[in-house]
């Protein structure tokens, strides 16, 4: 995992929670959802974010789409034929859009993760 700021389309910068999701599992799983916080330097939550992995935002595309196009690709689920095998991974971006210079330290989990069929 690896948290960065990034320039997004619209002269701003938010923060990025990044990495991979292995599968420790002896079985396929899809619908992966990981959740992440972001928090001041009192301690409090500024923000929390929940994502599928396999949805369609990725470091790549970050810096040409706006604030509103995050929004909505974090929403999306994967498409029907996203798996990760036993033993593979799979990249997975958080952002949090609320103002980046506020945040001091985040959190991240696995919410779940769902055999396929």
């Amino acid at each position: 995992v690896a948290p960065s700021f990034q320039p997004i389309r619209g002269n701003r910068d938010v923060f990025v929670i990044s990495g991979l999701a292995v599968n420790r599992n002896p079985l396929s799983v899809r619908e992966v959802r990981i959740e992440g916080a972001v928090y001041n330097a009192e301690g409090k939550e500024i923000e929390r974010q929940a994502v599928t992995v396999g949805n369609p935002i990725s470091l790549k595309i970050i810096k040409a789409i706006t604030a509103q196009d995050i929004s909505t690709l974090q929403k999306l689920r994967p498409p029907q034929r996203f798996e990760i095998p036993p033993q593979e991974s799979a990249a997975f971006i958080i952002v949090f859009l609320k103002p980046a210079r506020d945040i001091k330290s985040f959190h991240y989990q696995v919410l779940s993760a769902e055999g396929a069929t």
